[in-house]
């Protein structure tokens, strides 16, 4: 073996081996990534949230509420294509992704992989 089919060899034998030592699972880095960026959005969510309870005194029933006036869109859960997951109440609200689960455990975080919550009560 010579040439290029040494240099293919050592490539692949290197980054199979040192990439699985760095990074020994990069579908549990992209799982992480999006439970980071999944709790960005409901924190952002959040403080749009907070500035229209404080105009309107109340908080909004539904999310579509929030839009133009305090947030551009709203962003969908990450882990389930569909909407996040709000319910409001006279006195605060939850609004969760079903998280890495991709099941809606009723906006607690029953496991690792529960949903990922901000809740207002």
């Amino acid at each position: 073996m010579g040439g290029w089919a040494t240099r293919k060899f050592l490539t692949a034998l290197v980054s199979d081996g040192l990439a699985g030592r760095l990074v020994p699972r990069p579908d549990l880095l992209w799982e992480q990534e999006n439970e980071y960026t999944q709790a960005r959005d409901l924190e952002g969510l959040a403080i749009a949230i907070a500035g229209y309870h404080a105009q309107a005194g109340r908080w909004p029933k539904e999310l579509s509420e929030l839009v133009p006036d305090f947030i551009e869109t709203i962003p969908k859960d990450r882990f389930s294509g569909q909407a996040l997951i709000y319910r409001a109440s006279q006195t605060g609200y939850t609004l969760y992704s079903v998280g890495r689960n991709g099941k809606d455990d009723g906006g607690e975080p029953a496991s690792w992989h529960g949903d990922i919550v901000v809740s207002v009560k």
